[in-house]
């Protein structure tokens, strides 16, 4: 959080506060009062624990405690570049700070709680014409690469990288299958079938192979067909499950039962996945153009204090305009309006980038198969069916879910609690939460304008624990309501109970959503332009294009060569 800009006179339009902000933002850095975001210099523990899982894959003591002294280093780098580092536009300096604290958050995941050189794989299909990368062999009971002879380098198997588990499941399996036994005590996976096959793939030996299998981790936030994948993704067809060398362990990272079924599904064929990513893609940015003005009609999104914008807009309805109440519940619409479409807008491209314009033919299998991509959002059917913690489960983007959720998982299995028990949900439920509290606070915290981090962001997403446990709490009462009027909930319409969670879960929010979105408005979120070019904006006479990339970056030259660099302002 920095300095509070002065309203003592109120701009009269956005574009003069956003030239108030800025001009703030210089003098700062001309004060030295804060320093401008500088890459690679303020990345270089980012950029050292990329190389660490770029290292071709053998066993070394050295190399697996290596990732503590790197990740206290990036904490170091992370404090310093919350505390010292602003940014000129908004997106940059709410960005320091939560894309710095997430990142922090999200390597732990990968390199603390778990050693993703070690634990993690993906699946990888296997070509019909011969042994791939990552093909196995057992031999005298320890998995082994089968080198490729233009790839020598061929590191441990994929299999070896599986949880214990796994590979005693594997064993298990020899001479079923697809396994077979030689004379020579080695079981390889058999490719002849014409059906084709997949295989779990750990940490490839091969360079090229490596650096897809990093960027797919780092680019696929919910590990669609990786072994952490996320619990509430679909698991993938049955017709790759059932051709999987070797099969998914007793426990598989899948959904397996129709209760445990996910609210999204995936898209059953390219042209499906093409249609939907560009049709959402053009609803969203021409929604991003409709909400972005409406919003600037309203000194509110502005981060202007109600004392000095105390009318709403004047395109609202009398009605609405003259109740306190309506205003709000309009002002928190649009807020929610603004967070999701932008979202759903920005993953939409992840499709169309990583499956169409790179595809298969650059990226691989994982650049190409639908199945590894789902809709961003849940349908909201299911915050009727199951309330707050349908909200947050399933219907809300789970885009962070994998990191977050961390934390917790790795506290439940410290203190021995079966994945499933109160314990453990309520443990992983928290850590999600804290995380995400962290993460917001963070962005609030880099802003320029006056914000409240902690009594904001921070404070809503704590709370949200809370509100699933009243939302429980109040299905429970109901429940012993019923037992004591003799009446089965079979009994009582759906609708009743679907009804209660959508009134309930629009309460709660009515009344702790401020925290979030006064927040949002108030460090300048809204001021930020979403789209390149403004249809609406244009036909105004306006001008069309509203970025302006030359402000974006420049050259920072610091008082030593190596703080010098391409600065984001």
């Amino acid at each position: 959080m920095s300095q509070p800009v002065i309203w003592g006179h109120p701009p009269a339009t956005y574009t003069e506060l956003v030239k108030l902000y800025n001009h703030e933002t210089y003098l700062a850095f001309s004060r030295g009062d804060y320093l401008p975001y500088v890459w690679p210099h303020r990345a270089l523990a980012a950029n050292l624990i990329l190389l660490y899982l770029l290292l071709p894959p053998f066993q070394s003591r050295v190399l697996f405690c290596l990732r503590y002294p790197l990740y206290a280093f990036l904490l170091y780098q992370t404090f310093y570049a919350v505390k010292e580092c602003r940014g000129v536009g908004f997106a940059v300096a709410y960005g320091i700070g939560m894309i710095n604290v997430f990142g922090c958050i999200l390597v732990a995941s990968f390199m603390i709680v778990r050693d993703a050189r070690t634990e993690f794989a993906r699946i990888e299909p296997v070509k019909k014409s011969g042994q791939e990368e990552g093909d196995i062999s057992i031999e005298n009971g320890h998995p082994q690469a089968i080198s490729r002879p233009e790839d020598p380098s061929s590191g441990p198997s994929p299999i070896s990288s599986l949880p214990s588990r796994s590979q005693n499941e594997l064993r298990q399996r020899q001479g079923r299958g697809s396994v077979t036994r030689s004379d020579s005590s080695s079981i390889s996976i058999d490719h002849s079938a014409s059906k084709q096959k997949y295989q779990w793939q750990g940490l490839p030996g091969s360079f090229i192979y490596r650096l897809f299998w990093t960027v797919d981790y780092f680019i696929n936030f919910r590990l669609m067909g990786w072994k952490h994948q996320v619990s509430t993704t679909p698991s993938p067809p049955q017709e790759v499950l059932s051709s999987l060398d070797p099969p998914p362990p007793r426990k598989p990272p899948f959904p397996t039962k129709p209760d445990a079924a996910p609210a999204v599904h995936p898209y059953p064929t390219r042209a499906v996945l093409l249609n939907s990513s560009v049709i959402t893609f053009l609803f969203g940015y021409i929604s991003l153009d409709v909400l972005k003005n409406a919003m600037m009609a309203d000194p509110y999104f502005w981060g202007m204090p109600l004392s000095l914008s105390p009318s709403p807009p004047a395109y609202l309805p009398e009605l609405v305009r003259s109740s306190y109440s309506l205003v709000k519940g309009y002002r928190l619409l649009i807020s929610l309006a603004g967070i999701n479409i932008a979202l759903l807008t920005i993953f939409s491209l992840s499709p169309l980038i990583y499956g169409f314009i790179l595809g298969p033919s650059i990226l691989g299998h994982w650049g190409g198969e639908p199945w590894m991509f789902t809709p961003t959002y849940g349908p909201y059917s299911v915050v009727l069916e199951k309330g707050l913690a349908g909200w947050w489960g399933s219907w809300w983007h789970q885009i962070f879910r994998a990191p977050f959720s961390a934390p917790g998982k790795w506290i439940s299995s410290k203190m021995g609690w079966p994945e499933r028990s109160v314990q453990s949900q309520i443990t992983v439920m928290l850590g999600a939460f804290l995380c995400s509290g962290i993460v917001h606070a963070a962005g609030s915290w880099t802003s320029w304008p006056e914000t409240q981090p902690f009594r904001g962001p921070f404070l809503f997403f704590i709370l949200q624990s809370l509100g699933i446990a009243i939302n429980i709490g109040l299905w429970e009462l109901w429940s012993w309501g019923l037992k004591k009027a003799r009446l089965s909930r079979e009994k009582v319409p759906r609708w009743v109970g679907k009804v209660g969670n959508f009134v309930y879960v629009h309460t709660w929010f009515y009344i702790v959503a401020p925290l979030l979105a006064d927040d949002f408005a108030a460090m300048g979120v809204w001021l930020f332009e979403p789209i390149p070019f403004s249809i609406i904006r244009g036909v105004r006479g306006e001008g069309w294009f509203v970025w302006k990339p030359s402000e974006w970056i420049g050259w920072y030259q610091g008082e030593k060569w190596w703080q010098s660099g391409i600065k984001l302002i």
